[in-house]
């Protein structure tokens, strides 16, 4: 925050070749996005309620009727875990440190029917994963 302040205070936001770089605080976030992991684009930053935008990644996929409404956000899929939501895989991600009711994310997730956690170190989150899911296959 300190440094979109200062470029605001100098004057560069809003021209050609200034501006602040945000660097993003979890594996390959930006990676991910750009791919199109928010639940309101698809890759590329495309608008998935943008009707030419659906028909060209249905396309690109080789896929029919592709949703063109937005889906969860992610804070919205732990809610709506053990409801709407059966099962999980998390990958590189570990909500249970970076939301702010760690408690509400372990009570949440242990709804679920089934959960695989996926990181390359353990994690408060990956420590959830394992035996506790009947049908997991790799614990």
């Amino acid at each position: 925050m300190s440094l979109g302040n200062l470029a605001m205070l100098t004057g560069n936001i809003g021209r050609p070749g200034v501006g602040v770089n945000p660097l993003r605080g979890q594996n390959n976030v930006q990676g991910a996005c750009d791919m199109g992991a928010y639940p309101n684009v698809y890759s590329g930053y495309q608008k998935c309620e943008v009707p030419a935008n659906r028909e060209k990644m249905e396309k690109a996929w080789g896929v029919t009727d592709l949703p063109g409404e937005y889906g969860l956000t992610l804070t919205e899929q732990i809610d709506a875990c053990g409801d709407e939501i059966k099962a999980m895989v998390i990958m590189g991600e570990n909500p249970v440190m970076s939301f702010p009711d760690s408690n509400h994310v372990r009570r949440q997730l242990d709804k679920l029917d089934f959960l695989v956690v996926l990181d390359i170190f353990p994690t408060e989150t990956t420590q959830l994963c394992g035996c506790r899911a009947p049908r997991c296959v790799l614990c």
